[in-house]
């Protein structure tokens, strides 16, 4: 599991930077599309968060779902950081930053 302080240095860095490049309801918009779609596809939700699945496969395919939603820049960015955050349990590397942004009075 990530630490809560973890995830929230990652969703606070990036609330700062999207607020400071004004892409704030952008990216917010973008994580919670994929989060629906990670809800929705279970197929892909079981993918990313199998820790047998490498990073980069996993970042692969997040690129190529980011590519095809049309995510902001900042939040592929965001994104690939994640999968790629070393000592990060390959089911958690999205759910602790993502929940902390909704949960963290992000919204403006």
């Amino acid at each position: 599991m990530i630490p809560g302080s973890v995830a929230k240095r990652y969703a606070k860095a990036l609330v700062e930077v999207a607020a400071a490049s004004n892409e704030l309801d952008g990216v917010r918009q973008d994580l919670r599309a994929l989060a629906a779609l990670l809800r929705e596809h279970r197929d892909l939700r079981q993918f990313v968060s199998n820790p047998s699945v490498s990073r980069r496969d996993a970042g692969a395919v997040i690129k190529d779902v980011g590519s095809a939603m049309e995510v902001k820049p900042l939040t592929a960015t965001f994104l690939q950081v994640l999968l790629e955050g070393d000592g990060w349990p390959a089911s958690r590397r999205f759910s602790g930053p993502m929940n902390f942004w909704w949960t963290s009075g992000s919204d403006g």
